[in-house]
């Protein structure tokens, strides 16, 4: 591995253009460092928004299920390298869209055989929901018949927390 150290200051648009010829195709990347009393004074960056949202769910590991850590592994590296602020609004968004979910038209739809449903294995089935991703998520809630029967993922829950 190659690394240049030059000051920002002396960093030219030239020099920029030279490496981007020089290390086409190579999967080189240029990095920035900074002090750490620097980086506590930038401002924060804004929170995720409801497509970066829906793009990390994307990132669940579907050829890893059985075993729920792996399924939502790369979820929580994608979420861990953002800052707080963005974490904390993924977890609001999961719990909105968890919300919207909680109804008793879609509760009656979520059971194969007519019965009561508890609080708990609920949630867990409108997390199945979410994590199907976003056509499914606004497919359901549209047609609460579509719910899914008797699947669950409750995993989803612990992505913001282990991020």
């Amino acid at each position: 591995m190659t690394i240049h150290h030059i000051p920002l200051e002396h960093l030219t648009e030239s020099q920029l253009l030279q490496w981007k010829a020089a290390y086409a195709g190579l999967n080189a990347a240029v990095e920035v460092s900074l002090p750490a009393n620097v980086v506590k004074a930038l401002p924060e960056q804004m929170p995720m928004n409801e497509d970066q949202f829906w793009q990390i769910i994307a990132q669940l590991d579907w050829e890893r299920q059985g075993n729920d850590d792996a399924v939502i592994e790369p979820c929580v590296q994608v979420l861990a390298r953002l800052p707080e602020t963005a974490i904390q609004t993924f977890y609001d968004l999961l719990s909105e869209k968890l919300y919207l979910l909680d109804g008793r038209q879609y509760a009656d739809h979520s059971l194969l055989e007519e019965g009561n449903i508890s609080a708990d294995l609920f949630l867990y089935a409108r997390c199945a929901v979410v994590a199907n991703g976003r056509n499914f998520h606004e497919n359901v809630l549209r047609n609460p018949g579509s719910f899914p029967q008797n699947i669950c993922f409750e995993a989803i829950l612990s992505i913001s927390e282990r991020a």
